[in-house]
């Protein structure tokens, strides 16, 4: 067996050695050589205070190392904060109103009411009049004559609903209201359900049924075959007065001078 000597070292750890040592003395030499040429670099005049010697001066003439102060890094912007969106003075769109419910449908009532109560004038031609004439049942024409006003009056009436508004019918050129008053007088006292003893003659105007009905027929159909003293004073006013527009004071040959 061969012994050991551990003070001998081998070729190999001899070398490693040495690179050790070679490196040792060249930190050193850059540590205490390398001090003037890193002085110059950083300028061979310094500020004075401007810095602070790493060495002691040592009485070469070579500057020692000194540390120039860091240059101060301005701070970084909040970037959050010049992102941040800045209070909206606007004012806050107000919110769209909700629509309106649509209305109910109107009811047949509440359409023949509205008809009913619209105001007409005398004489008037329209297709509101061809409505009304419809829902009274009457002929169309959209004529707001005697007929019309005389089945308008009626319904009215029956509905329990004011008159006041309606139309006033005109009396024809001429004959003035007294004098009408002064026809019924002279033809049936003014009594409205009178017949003369035959029974041929009937109401206050004395119509008999032939002329009653056709007269009823071109301007009231509703009131083709109503008995005359069983009419309404409107109703009978309104034939009488159709009457005359049509034939003047002729139907009645005693009394019509009335008229005159």
């Amino acid at each position: 067996m061969t012994p050991s000597y551990p003070h001998r070292v081998s070729g190999a750890h001899r070398h490693r050695l040495a690179v050790r040592r070679s490196a040792a003395v060249l930190v050193a030499v850059l540590v205490i050589g390398g001090a003037p040429l890193v002085a110059r670099a950083l300028g061979d005049d310094p500020v004075p205070g401007a810095g602070v010697p790493l060495l002691p001066r040592s009485g070469a003439t070579a500057p020692s190392l000194v540390v120039r102060p860091l240059v101060p890094v301005p701070a970084v912007p909040d970037l959050g904060a010049e992102l941040a969106p800045a209070p909206s003075s606007a004012r806050e769109p107000e919110p769209a109103p909700a629509p309106e419910a649509a209305s109910a449908p109107e009811t047949p009532l509440e359409a023949v009411t509205r008809v009913m109560t619209a105001t007409y004038t005398w004489d008037e031609r329209s297709p509101r009049v061809e409505e009304l004439q419809f829902a009274l049942g009457i002929r169309v024409d959209g004529w707001y004559s005697a007929a019309t006003l005389v089945a308008h009056r009626s319904a009215m009436e029956s509905a329990g609903l004011p008159v006041d508004l309606l139309p006033a019918m005109p009396i024809p050129a001429g004959p003035a209201p007294e004098k009408w008053a002064a026809l019924r007088e002279c033809e049936s006292g003014g009594d409205y359900t009178i017949t003369n003893p035959s029974g041929k003659y009937r109401g206050a105007y004395q119509f008999d049924r032939s002329t009653w009905n056709s007269v009823a027929g071109r301007h009231d159909p509703s009131l083709v075959g109503v008995d005359p003293s069983a009419a309404s004073p409107p109703d009978q006013d309104a034939m009488a007065l159709a009457l005359y527009s049509e034939r003047g004071a002729r139907p009645w040959p005693h009394c019509g001078r009335h008229l005159r």
